[in-house]
């Protein structure tokens, strides 16, 4: 009878544990696709207001994850609108603004160093991380060969049993 009630406990325990053990700094799947769907469903001029009401409405500890999960969303469907939404989300919640802008950086390349102005004209107590995160992923995306940088052709003499 003791055994049941201490292998019950254990059991309870355990479950109630994974309960609260859950990963508090990640957002499931379905909660990424609701902020993606949030996001994206007002028109675009709005989408970084949308963006800063999601991420003021989560929790403190999910606001990073979530702030990237809008932000990326919106910038990989609407790459143009990436320094202004960064700048809102940035202006709004000034600790995520380097993750933010990293973020979207890392999607829209071309538009790297207007990103980073903008985050930093709009957070500038976070100059230093926002440069640091900006400048990180556009080095690490430099880093990796596309295929026009590798050699593709084939040499003659690297033909085989053609060249007798």
């Amino acid at each position: 009878m003791r055994i049941k009630q201490l292998l019950f406990k254990t059991a309870l325990l355990v479950a109630v544990s994974m309960l609260v053990g859950t990963s508090s700094y990640a957002l499931t799947a379905t909660q990424a696709k609701a902020v993606r769907k949030a996001v994206l469903s007002v028109p675009v001029p709005e989408m970084g207001s949308k963006a800063v009401e999601l991420i003021l409405q989560s929790e403190k500890q999910d606001r990073e994850v979530t702030a990237v999960t809008a932000v990326r969303a919106i910038v990989f469907r609407y790459k143009a609108s990436a320094p202004a939404v960064v700048a809102t989300v940035s202006k709004a919640v000034p600790e995520v603004a380097a993750a933010v802008a990293a973020a979207a950086a890392q999607l829209s390349r071309t538009e790297a160093s207007n990103i980073a102005q903008a985050a930093i004209g709009a957070a500038p107590a976070q100059a230093n991380s926002i440069s640091a995160a900006v400048n990180k992923t556009v080095l690490v995306a430099s880093a990796i060969p596309t295929l026009s940088e590798t050699s593709t052709s084939i040499t003659p003499a690297a033909r085989g049993s053609g060249d007798a």
